[in-house]
């Protein structure tokens, strides 16, 4: 593999009327990503980027999504592939105790009415 870098654009449908562009850089040396969105413009991760990494079509509105393949090839291997990993098990367990707090919350107004749990 040469050290060429390759580029590939989606146009990702976010809450701007105009459709973000998301754009994937890969070379030997580095694979990036870059949005158009607010938080993108900031340096920040986006909802854009990630659902593309974690293979989501469901916002591209360009004729490209096949391509979203590629670009999870791409990501094999890089350290953006540790923290999207990372980035979705916390996610996950972040659910987990938001549903364990909810039904905790829930137990503790019972307890307090003098139901039985």
């Amino acid at each position: 593999m040469d050290n060429q870098t390759k580029e590939i654009i989606f146009l990702v449908q976010g809450s701007s009327p105009e459709p973000y562009k998301v754009r994937f850089m890969k070379s030997d040396l580095f694979f990036a990503a870059f949005c158009t969105c607010p938080a993108g413009q900031k340096g920040m991760h986006c909802k854009h980027r990630i659902n593309i990494l974690t293979g989501s079509i469901d916002a591209i509105v360009s004729d490209n999504t096949k391509e979203v393949e590629t670009i999870k090839k791409w990501l094999i291997g890089t350290p953006i592939e540790d923290t999207i990993k990372s980035l979705v098990f916390t996610e996950n367990e972040y659910l987990s105790a938001k549903k364990a707090l909810t039904k905790a919350k829930k137990n503790l107004s019972k307890a307090l009415r003098g139901e039985k749990l």
